[in-house]
């Protein structure tokens, strides 16, 4: 056979699997006084007055009205591809459903006694998923399985229990599968959906057939005793069947359930096995209790983002407000972020660090791993967001204080606990601000203990771009004077009210680094031309230019000039003058155009420093 052969007899084998054709049709809006039903359907239970009109038993009746309903609605689906009728015709069809059933010889109104509403056939109110039409169901049920059904039910009937209940099984087994009620609607719940989906998808001599099966018909056609026992037989089978799949798919799916709540309970001990060792003193808060404080995670007290997840405001139950910590995409070998910043804030302990409270360990099958460390809640926010997003007009005083806050809890992580932390992410973002405006750092993410006696730590390079020492972006040594560039810049920041990066006042030459912008008005002598034109009452010049230079001084690019941070602390203070500042090297961020444009041409690009000079992205550093 050859290979054209082959791949024809697949094709044709492949069409004969195709799933059946339904009429889908989008006819005009129809007005309010037309059905689009057909209720001639109904001619066929023409006894359905003689047994139904005698029973006193209001749901006997009602549950028979809805059942033949259902056979009309089969021959629409089959005709159309469409579940549910136009809004504009639902009334109407329920009018015209009384009228048919009327000339039966039921005089009630069958809308009043078994409340029939307008809303229960109208597409715009869809019980199940918001399904209206054949193609939206085939979008959400996998084509093997509606296959399958249709195999199924193809020769289904009352007449044979096997086949009507495998038929049923089928229906049942599919539902559970791929569909859930969003709300109840007797006439449209998630089975009928998908039993009218089966009965019209049946060869047009079996619709009525299947519909009888799956929507437990009886035989209104005829008295005959006996013929309509053998309906009600069915019937029952047909419902024991469905009962028995439904029970046995109840019984795996609470089964699984409680085996996964069980390890989700082991692995959390686990976890609260392991930071207890290390943190004793940790208060351990239930998901209940976090939940309680923020509202459920409500989007409304998210306080801040990150690349960990949200920070979220919360008020426990003492009235007390504190700021959770959510990390997301935890997994059970993913804590290590999360446990590393515990490790960090749960050794340290300063006026000007943030205050850990406790965390919250916690796992289920709905959103999985919960990692939660809960802060003390900061209420003026971050440094960035009044620099950069309310654009506060705080005074020199109010800066010079945080800035004071800032070099004092970093000074601690550096010189006072054992091992020495870098923080590593030293920016305005990360820098809290209490109710009096006291600066407060956070964020220990990617803070690094210091081995004893070593003079660096070479790791992968992590942070914010802008903020990171020179050898630490090209050589990946990390040291405490890393900590010192990124305060240098951060310093710079909150005296200028300027981003790390801004474009160039000239057209096509790029944008300018703050250190280089304000090393170009240091070297024309115009150093309070930097600050923040924003600012409220200003300081005394000397010292505001003191504290400029002090932030140039940290931002140095060669390690050896920058100071450390107890030593920046005693100039700040005035206990320590402040040393001449160092001539600077070119930056190796940015273009050569730019740095020519700040400190005013090439012939301005002289450096006394002695160092040699290498090429880096265009310019030249010295």
């Amino acid at each position: 056979m050859t290979g054209f052969h082959s791949l024809l007899l697949c094709f044709l084998c492949l069409s004969s699997l195709a799933l059946p054709a339904f009429t889908q049709s989008t006819p005009a809006p129809a007005p309010s006084s037309s059905c689009p039903l057909n209720f001639s359907v109904l001619d066929q239970f023409a006894n359905l007055g003689n047994q139904v009109k005698d029973s006193v038993n209001v749901t006997f009746r009602c549950t028979s009205f809805k059942q033949v309903f259902h056979a009309v609605l089969v021959e629409y689906v089959a005709s159309t591809g469409f579940f549910l009728v136009p809004d504009t015709s639902a009334s109407a069809c329920w009018d015209g459903f009384d009228q048919k059933v009327t000339s039966f010889g039921i005089s009630s109104n069958v809308r009043a006694l078994c409340n029939l509403t307008t809303s229960s056939i109208a597409r715009s109110s869809a019980g199940c998923m918001n399904i209206t039409s054949v193609l939206e169901l085939e979008k959400i049920v996998p084509q093997v399985e509606l296959l399958t059904i249709t195999q199924q039910c193809e020769n289904a009937s009352t007449e044979s229990f096997s086949l009507c209940s495998a038929c049923t099984a089928a229906v049942s087994q599919t539902t559970i599968n791929h569909l859930s009620d969003s709300s109840f609607n007797s006439i449209n719940s998630c089975q009928d959906v998908m039993s009218l989906y089966a009965s019209g998808s049946a060869p047009n001599s079996s619709h009525d057939d299947v519909a009888r099966c799956l929507f437990n018909i009886a035989d209104f056609s005829a008295d005959d005793g006996a013929n309509h026992m053998k309906y009600i037989y069915g019937g029952v089978g047909a419902a024991v069947t469905l009962i028995l799949v439904l029970g046995v798919a109840l019984f795996f799916y609470f089964r699984r359930r409680k085996h996964i709540a069980a390890c989700n309970k082991q692995e959390v001990e686990i976890s609260k096995e392991k930071m207890a060792k290390a943190n004793s003193n940790l208060r351990w808060f239930t998901i209940a209790e976090i939940k309680a404080a923020t509202n459920n995670f409500s989007r409304h007290n998210i306080a801040g983002t990150g690349g960990y997840g949200n920070v979220y405001k919360g008020t426990l139950e003492d009235g007390s407000e504190i700021a959770v910590k959510r990390f997301k995409n935890i997994s059970a070998a993913g804590d290590t972020e999360f446990f590393h910043e515990l490790e960090v804030i749960s050794s340290v302990r300063h006026r000007n660090l943030v205050a850990l409270q406790g965390c919250c360990v916690d796992k289920t099958d709905v959103v999985g791993y919960q990692r939660i460390i809960v802060y003390d809640y900061m209420p003026n926010g971050s440094l960035h967001d009044h620099l950069f997003v309310k654009r506060s007009r705080m005074d020199w005083s109010r800066r010079q204080n945080i800035a004071l806050g800032i070099v004092r809890g970093l000074s601690y992580l550096h010189q006072e606990v054992q091992p020495a932390i870098i923080h590593r992410d030293i920016k305005a973002s990360n820098i809290l601000l209490d109710a009096n405006w006291n600066a407060r750092v956070a964020d220990f993410g990617l803070a690094k203990f210091t081995p004893e006696g070593a003079t660096h730590v070479t790791t992968r390079v992590a942070g914010t771009q802008g903020y990171l020492a020179p050898e630490y972006v090209l050589y990946g040594q990390l040291t405490e004077k890393s900590d010192v560039y990124s305060f240098g810049v951060l310093l710079l920041e909150l005296f200028t009210g300027r981003a790390i990066l801004k474009a160039a006042p000239s057209a096509g030459e790029g944008s300018v680094l703050i250190t280089d912008w304000v090393w170009g008005l240091v070297k024309r002598g115009k150093v309070l031309e930097a600050l923040d034109p924003e600012m409220g009452d200003l300081g005394s010049p000397e010292v505001m230019e003191r504290f400029i230079l002090i932030a140039l001084l940290c931002a140095h690019p060669q390690v050896p000039f920058r100071p450390t941070l107890d030593r920046v602390l005693k100039i700040m203070e005035n206990d320590q003058p402040l040393p001449p500042l160092p001539d600077r090297p070119l930056a190796y961020t940015v273009d050569i155009s730019d740095i020519e444009h700040v400190v005013g041409g090439p012939d301005a690009l002289s450096s006394g420093s002695g160092f040699q000079s290498f090429s880096s992205r265009g310019s030249s550093i010295k």
